[in-house]
């Protein structure tokens, strides 16, 4: 790091402070910004920006249609685009199917795909619905994923065409997964749990299209 360069680090209340000092106005749990100069700390704080106490697709989404037409995501592989509005729309849209296939608050949903704007919609729409969301790296080996389904007790799987063919298939008989929600492909190719598995692309890519 550059000698000069100003740095911030966050600490909480019980972190050493640079000053020393037992500031009793501050409260278990509160946090605060260090200023770093050349990774030393440099005495001076600053308190840290609040953290709202909502779940996270609460906090991102809730401004959603304030923002409207501004661009939120974008595929860098594909060049497609969703707005805050139309993300909003496709979570909410994405949870209600989720929910109507029966994903209920505590269920655990792996999610299992490369980077793409249907994870993001996948993950808060399933957070949204309470689900427990254990992302998956489609880059580990089949035995890696194996144990993770297990050990997580992922119920549900989110996950692409390609890598059902390529790799999942062949771990699915030892995991808990009752129902598997495909993105690209038709659903008809995914029988590994109870019929019918439900295709994600339909409830996203319409949103992609009108930005492609």
């Amino acid at each position: 790091m550059c000698p000069d360069l100003l740095g911030c680090r966050l600490g909480h209340v019980d972190h050493p402070r640079p000053d020393a000092g037992d500031d009793s106005t501050r409260k278990r749990g509160d946090m605060t910004a260090v200023i770093m100069e050349g990774g030393t700390a440099a005495g001076r704080t600053q308190p840290a920006p609040d953290i709202p106490d909502l779940p996270l697709p609460e906090f991102v989404l809730g401004a959603a249609y304030q923002y409207g037409g501004k661009r939120a995501l974008v595929d860098a592989a594909t060049g497609h685009e969703l707005s805050y509005a139309e993300l909003a729309d496709a979570v909410r849209e994405v949870g209600a199917g989720l929910s109507a296939r029966g994903i209920r608050p505590g269920d655990v949903l792996a999610l299992c795909t490369p980077n793409c704007l249907e994870f993001a919609v996948t993950w808060f729409a399933a957070t949204s619905a309470g689900a427990i969301v254990t992302t998956v790296n489609p880059m580990c080996t089949a035995e890696e994923i194996s144990r993770q389904l297990r050990q997580t007790g992922a119920r549900w799987l989110v996950t692409t065409a390609g890598l059902i063919e390529q790799k999942l298939t062949a771990v699915m008989d030892g995991a808990a997964i009752e129902e598997t929600f495909v993105i690209g492909g038709g659903a008809g190719s995914l029988n590994r749990g109870p019929e019918p598995t439900w295709d994600l692309t339909s409830r996203v890519n319409c949103w992609s299209a009108r930005r492609a």
